[in-house]
């Protein structure tokens, strides 16, 4: 049998490889859960085992969670059209002399409630 470093290799080369890696993952992880059900069915589990396995069962879920896309906590929001955003101001435009010169000396900024 490969080492383990042969066989990333494979997967870094062969993307049939790699495809072929994931689904005998996604099938060990639908066995460990089967695995999972018979130890849930049991009922001769002694209270001293009882905290092991839990975490064997939780530990046994996550790893499903993320190589079974159907037992995963991810949802996923697909946006179908377009997504862009419009903002406008509308202003008027400075009509007198004093306006456009006012505007020009404070840089465009005015305090409501002053005078100049």
């Amino acid at each position: 049998m490969p080492g383990l470093s042969t066989i990333y290799k494979w997967v870094r080369e062969s993307e049939k490889f790699a495809n072929d890696i994931t689904e005998a993952r996604r099938t060990g992880a639908q066995t460990w859960l089967d695995t999972a059900m018979e130890i849930l069915d049991r009922e001769d589990i002694p209270p001293q085992q009882f905290q092991m396995v839990r975490e064997k069962l939780h530990h046994i879920r996550f790893l499903a969670s993320k190589l079974i896309a159907l037992y995963g906590d991810k949802s996923e929001v697909k946006q179908t059209g377009e997504s862009s955003i419009v903002i406008k101001w509308e202003t008027k435009d400075p009509s007198s002399e004093d306006e456009r010169t006012v505007l020009a000396r404070t840089n465009g900024v005015q305090k409501i409630g002053t005078t100049n």
